[in-house]
């Protein structure tokens, strides 16, 4: 339902508080058992039903108006829930149990909220509900996250909907300063900071859009294919008809991933049968995407595709706009560089970066953790020109070494803005949700520093960056060159961090260090370019000698959560993601 929206400005009450916000009352979804009219072949998978999911949402605006909305996804596990341990049926049986559990929590909040803060508060609780629906249900493996958030999708579309039809308003018109608390700066960190989701929306309706239609692996291409076997219903059953009925120009093709002939002649035929029904038509312009599903051992599985159709079909090669996610989209299985295909041509990836409930436990058993996304080839070269151009100004703060050569700039984050953005990428501060929870801080007076190992540099000595324990703070170190053993790599002692220790550096030069065999113990971390590694503040750790005659540069970020027991903002503490908390008991009547 869409309302005119209103001329007046922001309606606000006290404390951040919008008039309309509302609260969900009640929340019910609906299950039904749809069939496919024909199979649909993605990957590996022939997909021919899947549970559709309707939620029915009553929410009530603070003003005090009701009002109902609809949202509905699909739970295609085959897509969500990819399994070889578990079963489809079981599979699905999961999702449902998520839907309505997560449906239930919205109900029960019972807070006045804009949906978007709705859902992020109760994320974490996702989290928690997809754990034990799994752990309940004796899964042989977890459901990603990934699938949880499409069993939350139709609960929240439903809310959103309830949320524009209660204060009379198209949804659309619901993401900007009129009816949010927060910015955008609110969830994604400083770089957001005055933007709203509004500002990345179309002020009104395009009257038209390009739409991909979906050319599946069993899809038969002409008129010709058809059987008697094919649905009689009035549509059509071969592409070259769907072109001509619906003046297609959008085509997305799914492909194998597995046998490189036949998803290249795949993509040279389906742009053949398309050019030539538009040329029936009097039309012409083609646009194509790829998409492997996920089938594909490496990218270069792609690489050599996209040369083989180039080579085949230049037309077809210069109309495919993209690929999708070639790979499995568990990035730390491999860590595939996919700098070599896209350069050919742009990449999409459907990945999580959030922290796996094992990684976690990595993280805390072995005191560090490569993440697994790296920073975008185009950062690293901004953060290098900011770097260089401090260090021929002479920028202050910055420390030397005995022969003259800078090896570290201070205070970063008051220098170029690139090294805010970086501080506060998703890319770093998703995984770190997962250890630090959703309010994160970084850490002005510890770390916050470009290092620079000039060649030959010596090796630094195994050191700790707190003394103690402190509130969870976590080093992560952005690698802007690539760190290899000979251009002395990070080293770690894993586990190191539960051994008490009376000094912050120079550790191994304790005598109890020595005498304990635990140096031996050292494991180097080598390191690509854009590369992140988080480390726990009180394991040892320490740089190798730089055996090389090339400059290794890292930038050095400190992260812990906000401290929920102090009233007062530190000034030596930058908030990164979420809000600042106040969780103390002294304030209880």
């Amino acid at each position: 339902m869409c309302w005119a929206r209103s001329s007046d400005g922001p309606d606000r009450e006290e404390g951040h508080q919008m008039k309309s916000d509302v609260r969900v009352l009640h929340a019910e979804p609906f299950f039904t058992d749809e069939v496919c009219r024909t199979p649909i072949k993605f990957g590996n998978v022939v997909m021919d039903r899947a549970t559709y999911c309707r939620v029915r949402v009553t929410a009530e605006t603070r003003g005090g108006a009701r009002a109902t909305g609809w949202g509905g996804m699909f739970l295609a596990d085959f897509w969500g829930f990819p399994s070889q341990k578990v079963s489809h049926p079981d599979r699905d049986r999961a999702m449902r149990e998520v839907v309505l559990a997560f449906a239930k929590a919205a109900e029960a909040d019972g807070r006045y909220l804009h949906p978007i803060d709705l859902f992020t508060d109760l994320e974490p609780e996702l989290r928690r509900i997809n754990r034990e629906v799994c752990q309940g249900l004796r899964l042989a493996e977890e459901m990603p996250f990934l699938g949880a958030l499409v069993c939350a999708s139709p609960v929240d579309a439903a809310i959103h909907d309830a949320f524009g039809n209660g204060n009379r308003i198209s949804v659309y018109d619901g993401y900007g300063p009129e009816h949010m608390a927060h910015d955008l700066g609110h969830y994604l960190g400083p770089a957001f900071r005055g933007r709203y989701v509004q500002d990345y929306l179309r002020r009104s309706f395009a009257p038209e859009l390009p739409v991909f239609h979906l050319v599946g692996g069993l899809d038969r291409l002409r008129r010709s294919e058809v059987t008697d076997e094919d649905p009689k219903d009035g549509l059509p059953n071969s592409l070259d008809v769907w072109v001509a009925r619906d003046g297609l120009t959008c085509l997305k093709v799914k492909l194998r991933g597995s046998d490189l002939g036949w998803d290249v002649d795949r993509i040279a035929e389906v742009a053949r049968v398309a050019r030539e029904a538009q040329g029936r038509m009097g039309r012409s312009g083609l646009s194509l995407s790829a998409d492997t599903n996920e089938q594909c051992e490496t990218p270069d599985y792609v690489v050599e595709m996209l040369a083989r159709l180039r080579e085949r079909d230049r037309r077809a090669f210069d109309e495919l706009l993209y690929v999708e996610q070639p790979t499995e989209r568990d990035l730390t299985a491999h860590r595939w560089d996919m700098r070599p295909l896209a350069k050919v041509k742009p990449v999409i990836r459907e990945v999580s970066m959030s922290l796996t409930h094992e990684q976690i436990r990595l993280f805390r058993h072995n005191g560090f953790l490569k993440l697994a996304g790296r920073l975008p080839g185009e950062t690293v070269e901004r953060l290098k020109e900011a770097v260089w151009k401090d260090i021929r100004g002479e920028v202050a703060p910055v420390s030397r070494d005995r022969e003259g050569r800078v090896v570290r700039l201070s205070n970063v984050l008051d220098r170029d803005p690139v090294f805010r953005e970086t501080i506060s990428n998703p890319l770093a501060l998703d995984p770190l949700e997962s250890l630090l929870g959703p309010n994160i801080v970084m850490i002005r007076n510890r770390h916050n520093h470009i290092q620079l190992r000039p060649p030959q540099a010596n090796p630094d000595h195994l050191h700790r960056d707190m003394l103690q324990w402190t509130r969870n703070l976590v080093t992560v170190i952005f690698y802007l060159e690539e760190s290899t053993v000979e251009k002395g790599c990070t080293q770690v002692i894993p586990g190191s961090h539960f051994l008490a220790s009376s000094t912050l550096h120079n550790i191994d030069e304790e005598a109890w260090v020595q005498q304990s065999g635990i140096l031996d113990q050292t494991v180097l971390v080598p390191m690509p370019v854009g590369g992140m590694l988080a480390i726990d503040s009180t394991v040892l750790h320490g740089a190798t000698k730089n055996l090389s005659n090339e400059t290794r540069m890292s930038l050095t970020v400190g992260y812990h959560s906000v401290n929920e027991l102090s009233e007062a903002e530190d000034p030596k503490c930058h908030l990164v993601r979420g809000q600042h908390i106040y969780k103390g008991n002294d304030n209880y009547k």
